[in-house]
């Protein structure tokens, strides 16, 4: 009896989290109905191309003067390798905030939960 209380109580929580997940992405949502999503991600790219172009530098130097028959497509796969994980890099600096934010959002949404839980199974009465 006291197994099947518990699986209850424990499939209700999980509801309670799944149904809280949604609610952690209104701050992206606010972002994407607005269009402002759009405009954040276009800033964060501009932003990343110095990263990007870093990259491209590490990358081709890293190719370094071989003794290979093709040292050009070498250097080209180096530097667009290069030139991903800089533009990657940089757009993930520009865009921390927002991940911060959702992050932020998360913990508040199962922390609240959390208490909630706690309140129940511990009831004070103040009389």
């Amino acid at each position: 009896m006291c197994l099947q209380k518990r699986s209850e109580s424990n499939v209700r929580n999980e509801e309670k989290i799944a149904s809280a997940a949604p609610e952690s992405q209104s701050g992206q949502q606010e972002l994407s109905n607005e269009g402002a999503l759009r405009e954040f991600l276009s800033d964060s790219i501009r932003n990343a191309v110095a990263p990007a172009a870093i990259g491209v530098c590490v990358g081709l130097l890293s190719s370094g003067p071989r003794k290979s028959r093709n040292p050009i497509p070498r250097a080209f796969v180096f530097g667009v390798l290069g030139g991903v994980i800089g533009l990657g890099a940089g757009v993930a600096w520009e865009s921390r905030s927002l991940v911060a934010n959702a992050a932020r959002r998360t913990s508040e949404e199962f922390t609240r939960m959390r208490d909630e839980r706690w309140m129940k199974r511990n009831f004070i009465a103040y009389a």
